[in-house]
Formats: structure tokens, sequence, C-alpha cells
């Protein structure tokens, strides 16, 4: 029979969660593309502009490599969230959050270009052993 997490068990794991989301903020702005393969599971899922994408550690820190080397953030900050939830059993957890990301992202032309967009993510969590790691997220974006 599952359960509910218990309500000191709950708050740890909010807890964990909060600092996930907020490292993943700093890294952004930090620039730490290693961040981003970081708790992540091996079968991670990425659904995002209609496709379900599975990329290699090795893809994702050449992107965001790229991504925030040549990007320079003038403001990154959660709007709204994260709302977290748990399963009964608490093995599954869920973030759901609002972004705004805006700024200037220096193409391989050279070309400097402004963007400013709000973002809308799910991010999945599985909790393995005394940790979460990340299985999929969902996400989608203003022009």
């Amino acid at each position: 029979m599952s359960r509910k997490p218990n309500a000191p068990q709950q708050e740890e794991w909010s807890e964990e969660l909060l600092a996930f989301h907020e490292a993943f903020v700093g890294a952004h702005v930090e620039n730490r593309p290693e961040f981003m393969v970081e708790g992540r599971s091996p079968d991670y899922v990425n659904v995002s502009r209609g496709e379900l994408l599975r990329q290699t550690d090795a893809e994702i820190r050449a992107q965001f490599t790229d991504y925030l080397g040549n990007t320079t953030f003038s403001e990154y900050r959660m709007l709204e969230g994260p709302i977290l939830g748990f399963s009964r059993d608490g093995s599954i957890s869920w973030s759901i959050f609002r972004l705004k990301v805006a700024g200037t992202r220096r193409l391989a032309d050279s070309e400097e270009v402004s963007f400013d967009t709000v973002w809308a993510c799910l991010f999945l969590f599985e909790r393995r052993g005394d940790r979460w790691i990340r299985i999929a997220e969902a996400s989608n974006h203003t022009p």
C-alpha cells in the first residue's frame, strides 16, 4: 500500500528541490554548463518544440558551453514557483515554474541579438537512494 510522505520528510525533500532550482538559475547566470548534466538520469528526456530530445551528457555539455559562453543575461529569475508535488509513495516529484529570461546572445557570425522571453517548465524527479535525479522536463516559451 502506498502512503504519502510524512510532513518532515516532505519538508526536507522540498528544501532539496528548492536548492536545486536556486542552483539551476545560478548555473545559467554564472556560466556553469557542467551543472546541466549533474544529477540527471542517463535516460533523461527533454520535451520541447514538439520533440522528444534524448541527449548524451557530452551533447548537453557542448550545447550549454556554447549557449552560456555566448550569452549575457540582463535578467534570469523565477516569476512563479517552483510549485512542488510528490507522489504518494515519495518516489517521484515534480516542479512547475515560470522564468523571465532576457539578455543578448552572440551568434556564430559575431552578431549580437537581444531576447526577452518567459519560459514555463515542468521538471520530473525520481528519488534514488538519498537524492533526487532529474528524469524529464517539458518546457515552452514566449517568442
